[in-house]
């Protein structure tokens, strides 16, 4: 039995699209996350250290070097799962048509955006009536479905 024939590629693939700008933001911005959250980790300046003495808790700054530990397994572990998934998804993504790449982007990558912006925009770009936008959308996303997981 293979289970990939019950999934539902279309939708895994729209939401393959719009998981990319996230997973993006992830792999730019991991230096900056570790660094900030070690840095919490080791920075304990004196009127904290003074407020947890006075606190009732006497592990409060256990408690709290504890919690840094997750969140920094935490934003390594979102870290991994962002490698994962750009190993997997760009090569499909590489394989599109710059014209495909670019409405997938407008359609998906952009949620301040509404459907009726990203028809306009790209009917500005490329010269295309309504219909044939949606066409092309529909005809960008099986292609990228195929790539991704296949027939």
């Amino acid at each position: 039995m293979m289970p990939w024939l019950y999934l539902d590629k279309e939708a895994a693939t729209i939401k393959a699209l719009k998981d990319f700008p996230g997973m993006r933001r992830i792999l730019e911005n991991h230096f900056d996350d570790t660094t900030e959250t070690e840095a919490f980790l080791t920075a304990t300046p004196n009127a904290i250290l003074s407020h947890l003495r006075n606190m009732p808790n006497p592990k409060a700054f256990e408690n709290r070097v504890v919690s840094t530990l997750h969140l920094i397994d935490v934003v390594e572990e979102r870290y991994l799962h962002a490698l994962e998934y750009m190993t997997w998804f760009l090569p499909a993504w590489e394989a599109l048509s710059e014209e495909n790449r670019y409405i997938l982007s407008e359609f998906f990558f952009d949620d301040s955006i509404s459907r009726a912006e990203a028809v306009e925009r790209i009917g500005n770009r490329l010269g295309y009536e309504k219909t044939a936008i949606y066409t092309r959308k529909d005809k960008a996303v099986d292609n990228l479905a195929f790539l991704l997981y296949g027939r």
